[in-house]
């Protein structure tokens, strides 16, 4: 049996999406590591030493996460368009609330688990909490790329990529340049609100049959 026509473009349009999402990952991987050399080259090892023990907590519970698009890729994949918007939006505002949870568990206890772990580094403690506050948005922005990516939209996806390294080098830059040491930090936090208003910005535009985050 012969392949028809249909399934050509199908399996034309999997390999590209499977490219694009490739290069993503590569993009993503320079971006991430944008803030350490950014760091050194600002403000020198000792600062950096700072930065890396003020995220190295968020970091890990921020990894919990990272199961997020393997576990709901299969099930956005294979729902219909008009199915998925009705538990999508239930799920990111469950999963705000569980971040959220978790982020003013960490800033309570922060200040303890340097002391007993970290005691040398109990300047880190103010940049972890605000680092931590950076993780409410990366994790709402996992599954909007997981539903863009479900979706197979090879455009979409390869503008979200741009624009968040664009985005998250941009910020570090300008708040290291401009801020010094704070202003990287924020920098960090802003870039990663503005990467999770673009997702969703994105999703909605995409896929019209959304409903808003604020209604569902």
């Amino acid at each position: 049996e012969f392949p028809t026509i249909g399934s050509k473009v199908k399996g034309s349009e999997t390999i590209k999406l499977g490219r694009q999402l490739s290069i993503n990952n590569i993009i993503k991987l320079i971006s991430d590591q944008a803030d350490k050399f950014i760091m050194f080259s600002f403000f020198g090892p000792q600062q950096l030493a700072i930065y890396a023990f003020a995220q190295g907590l968020p970091d890990q519970i921020r990894g919990i996460f990272k199961i997020i698009p393997s576990v709901t890729l299969p099930h956005f994949a294979g729902r219909n368009t008009e199915v998925i918007p009705k538990t999508f939006w239930r799920y990111l505002r469950f999963l705000f609330f569980i971040t959220l949870g978790a982020v003013l568990i960490y800033n309570i206890f922060a200040e303890l688990v340097f002391s007993l772990l970290f005691n040398t580094y109990m300047e880190s403690v103010f940049y972890s909490r605000l680092l931590s506050l950076s993780m409410i948005p990366i994790v709402l922005t996992l599954p909007l790329i997981t539903f863009i990516n479900a979706r197979g939209n090879a455009k979409v996806s390869k503008l979200l990529s741009t624009y968040t390294a664009l985005l998250e080098i941009s910020s570090l830059l300008i708040g290291a340049y401009f801020f010094g040491f704070k202003g990287m930090v924020f920098g960090k936090i802003i870039s990663a609100t503005l990467i999770f208003i673009i997702a969703y910005t994105l999703t909605v535009k995409h896929h019209s049959t959304s409903q808003p985050i604020l209604n569902g």
